[in-house]
């Protein structure tokens, strides 16, 4: 069903997230003036 499948695409967006999360953090500390 439609809802089914929001919920698994909602956790592995949730998933890439919190990967990714820590490259943009040590991305913007290295690479955006401060």
């Amino acid at each position: 069903s439609e809802g089914h499948d929001d919920d698994k695409w909602n956790s592995t967006l949730g998933k890439v997230s919190a990967c990714i999360q820590p490259v943009l953090d040590f991305a913007m500390a290295n690479f955006l003036p401060i």
